[in-house]
């Protein structure tokens, strides 16, 4: 086994790789030498992840894809596959809702149901996707590119969402949305001009470090921050003009193999795990105690903890894309609220 260069973060702490013969990482050995492993199969697939406390997270193959994942706590995934060896099914060994997949005669992916319903995908004979009808009303979303396959508008349920102009270095030079126009232009500083005429301007020390930021409303500063760093690119000064907020009274914090938290002022039950590190049972801002639950791809489900004498329940459900698509929020087990978003990729086109 051969060890690659180290790795040395702001904190000089130092992370260390170990590779067998064939360049694969068989460790890594963090700042506090605790090791995480992985093993591989004959031709070179992951098998299984240890952690340092012997959790583990298993990878089954078959006919060399990905027959089923079994995570630390148990819970096991499984991948169906068509004859054309397309992902047909995501199946879960816990509550998880499946998500199955579809595909047109052309191999392109016609439709997706999952726990929030159907979502339906069409497309330009090119291949670009057209629309996406998702699984509830008035969600579809419209795309048209320009003769250079660049997006040049999107509509959302038949209305116009946002329209896209380049420039003729294909750069992003006007976008209109929201009945609003956003203008971009282009220099060689790194300043930025926001649309309400505040610019920000940024300074940078001779290895590239930033040294100065700066907000500016014509001739005024109306903000001014500046940095320094250490050689190993460690925040060694902070100045401003504006107040900055006192830190919080020093916690006493340890920590087990795993970096968690394994006592907070020396309740060693404040901050609890499961076996996958989900952080179960902790304490929000005000040192509010709370717990939580988590699905099998450990996204957050639900979290509960008591504000003013009443019971509060948070609840979280998720797309096949791993997006939240609904928030509920019950208190004493009364829905109080519930939004849904509608998305495109990370933006958020509608709640």
């Amino acid at each position: 086994h051969s060890c690659g260069r180290p790795v040395i973060d702001p904190m000089l702490g130092v992370t260390r790789l170990k590779r067998d013969a064939a360049g694969r990482t068989t460790a890594l050995i963090d700042a506090n030498q605790n090791k995480t492993e992985f093993e591989y199969n004959a031709v070179g697939q992951l098998t299984t992840k240890r952690y340092a406390d012997g959790s583990a997270l298993k990878i089954d193959y078959q006919q060399g894809y990905i027959n089923s994942t079994t995570n630390a706590r148990g819970v096991k995934k499984s991948f169906h596959y068509n004859e054309n060896n397309q992902l047909t099914r995501v199946s879960y060994g816990d509550a998880t809702p499946e998500v199955s997949y579809q595909y047109n005669s052309l191999g392109e992916l016609a439709s997706v149901s999952d726990g929030q319903g159907l979502t339906q995908y069409s497309y330009f004979s090119d291949g670009k996707v057209e629309s996406i009808d998702g699984p509830w009303d008035n969600d579809t979303i419209e795309l048209g590119f320009d003769k250079l396959n660049r997006l040049s508008s999107l509509m959302l349920d038949g209305d116009n969402n946002g329209e896209y102009k380049y420039d003729a270095l294909g750069r992003l030079k006007q976008v209109s949305a929201l009945e609003q126009v956003f203008e971009l232009t282009y220099d060689d500083s790194p300043d930025l001009t926001y649309p309400n005429g505040i610019k920000q301007v940024l300074s940078f020390d001779n290895i590239g470090d930033l040294s100065k930021l700066e907000y500016r409303k014509g001739v005024n500063t109306i903000g001014k921050f500046v940095f320094g760093f250490d050689v190993a690119g460690k925040l060694t000064q902070l100045e401003s003009n504006e107040p900055l907020l006192l830190e919080r009274p020093q916690t006493q914090a340890t920590y087990n193999s795993l970096n968690q938290i394994s006592s907070w002022d020396g309740d060693s039950s404040a901050f609890v795990y499961d076996a996958d590190g989900n952080l179960v049972q902790g304490l929000l801002p005000g040192e509010t105690p709370f717990e939580a639950d988590y699905d099998a791809e450990n996204r957050l489900t639900a979290i509960r903890f008591e504000k003013s004498g009443t019971q509060i329940e948070e609840r979280f459900e998720y797309g096949h894309d791993h997006f939240l698509r609904v928030y509920q929020r019950f208190e004493s087990n009364i829905k109080t609220l519930e939004k849904r978003f509608v998305r495109l990729g990370l933006i958020e086109l509608q709640e």
